[in-house]
């Protein structure tokens, strides 16, 4: 499981597309206890031609239990200058997540950087995910409806929806954060000190309201570089 060189990079798309240009369905992220290696051993059974590729780190599971199908292919943990081009070759983002108590709250930071690749997305119904992402993420609540959503996004890849999940990601980037912030700023700093008060009472509610957009951006981020702060003290020492 271990990292892949810029060679080996360069040959992905030809490793697991054969010359009928078969499909490739990823996922970028920790392969841990929260997915649901069942609903990947399914799709893997069902659509046998195409390539579920599974990129990152382990934590909290044993190589030897992950699913061993021939069209599984588990490539480890890759540097994050490697996962744009990853990414680049997936014909369908998975976000394949056990519905458990596990998962019932968990935020994926991964949703916003799939929207950023311009890739049509599937996940399982993430509370979170399901709240703040439909249309643009198809959703499922069962192996059989993840099996069906990945088909339909893969046949017919809806660009319009695509179009709306890069605008989405790249409105929640830091820059775009904080030019919106500084905006809210100089409105609030040119009104009259009684409105100014109300303004900046209404800006704190809004942070604090988890349902908020702006705040469900900023806990993605917390939780972004949380995860990446998780990853990088799995790094095998040199």
């Amino acid at each position: 499981m271990g990292k892949g060189g810029a060679g080996g990079l360069r040959s992905f798309p030809r490793r697991f597309k054969n010359s009928a240009g078969s499909p490739i369905f990823g996922y970028l992220g920790v392969i841990e206890e929260r997915l649901d290696y069942k609903l990947l051993t399914g799709l893997a059974r069902e659509f046998g031609h195409a390539s579920i590729v599974m990129v990152g780190p382990l934590a909290k599971v044993e190589a030897t239990s992950l699913p061993r199908l021939p069209n599984i292919h588990w490539l480890g943990q890759r540097s994050y200058a490697d996962l744009p081009a990853l990414v680049k070759s997936f014909d369908v983002c998975l976000m394949p997540f056990a519905l458990n108590d596990a998962t019932r709250y968990i935020n994926p930071t991964k949703t916003l950087e799939y929207m950023a690749a311009g890739k049509p997305i599937v996940s399982t119904a993430i509370p979170d995910v399901v709240h703040n992402f439909t249309p643009i993420v198809r959703i499922a609540y069962s192996s059989n409806e993840f099996n069906q959503a990945v088909k339909g996004a893969y046949a017919n890849a809806n660009k319009s929806l695509i179009g709306q999940g890069i605008a989405r990601a790249a409105n929640s980037s830091w820059s775009s954060i904080v030019r919106q912030m500084r905006g809210h700023l100089l409105e609030v700093l040119k009104q009259p000190a009684g409105k100014r008060r109300s303004s900046i009472q209404m800006a704190h509610r809004t942070a604090f309201d988890e349902s908020h957009p702006s705040a469900q951006t900023a806990k993605s981020h917390v939780s972004s570089a949380s995860s990446r702060a998780r990853s990088d003290q799995m790094r095998p020492s040199r």
